[in-house]
C-alpha cells in the first residue's frame, strides 16, 4: 500500500508563527494554488538552502481577514491569501 503524503515547502520571511485562538500555531498570508492547498504538513524554511526550521501537520486553511491583509500590505510581494494552520 503506497502512501501519498504532500509536504508543502515554504520560505518564512520574517513574520514567523502566532498561536491562533484555538491554541493552534499559525503562519503569515500565503497565496497558495489549490495543488498547495491539499498538503498534509507544512514545512518553513528561512532560506531555501537550508533545512525546515519549524513544520508540523496541516489542520486547515482560512482566509486573511481584512485586517491581517492590511498589516502584511506594507511588505513587498505579499498579497490575498490564506493563513496555513
Amino acid at each position: 500500500m503506497k502512501f501519498d503524503v504532500k509536504i508543502l515547502h515554504l520560505i518564512e520571511k520574517g513574520s514567523g508563527l502566532c498561536q491562533s485562538p484555538e491554541g493552534y500555531l499559525e503562519s503569515l498570508v500565503w497565496s497558495l494554488d489549490s495543488h498547495e492547498q491539499a498538503a498534509d504538513f507544512v514545512a518553513l524554511h528561512k532560506q531555501k538552502s537550508q533545512r525546515s526550521w519549524k513544520g508540523g501537520r496541516i489542520v486547515g486553511m482560512r482566509e486573511a481577514s481584512e485586517e491581517e491583509l492590511a498589516a502584511r500590505a506594507k511588505t513587498p510581494g505579499q498579497g490575498r491569501g490564506n493563513l496555513v494552520v
